[in-house]
């Protein structure tokens, strides 16, 4: 059960939820040879998260958050559901913490758009 992450983004105020597929692989290296695979790993993941109710994920893995984020909309495509699962980076959530601008973070350059929800939390105003 890996603990340092939650540890992290607790100290940061983010309430971290136990899920089933919190050290689950997306499939990574299978991303240019296999991207069906891929595809079903996202969806199982989000559907996993949202179910044990997760508004964020927040990943380490360069290679976590390009599958899970640039993926999103193709599992929703795929499994008609509107996953709408937002994917952070550890150091962004540590960066808004400490008042860097959204944009200095790239989350403008997510393809699904955290911002929204960062409102509606009053994480960014």
């Amino acid at each position: 059960n890996p603990h340092l992450m939650d540890e992290l983004v607790t100290a940061v105020g983010v309430e971290v939820v136990q899920w089933a597929f919190k050290t689950e692989c997306c499939g990574a290296s299978l991303t240019l040879t296999r991207s069906d695979l891929i595809v079903e790993r996202v969806h199982l993941i989000l559907t996993d998260a949202r179910d044990a109710g997760a508004d964020i994920v927040c990943v380490a893995c360069p290679l976590c958050h390009v599958n899970l984020d640039l993926y999103q909309p193709d599992a929703d495509a795929r499994f008609q559901i509107k996953h709408n699962m937002p994917i952070l980076y550890f150091t962004q959530l540590i960066g808004l913490a400490i008042g860097i601008s959204p944009t200095e973070l790239g989350l403008n350059k997510h393809r699904i758009n955290p911002m929204p929800l960062l409102r509606e939390k009053g994480v960014v105003a």
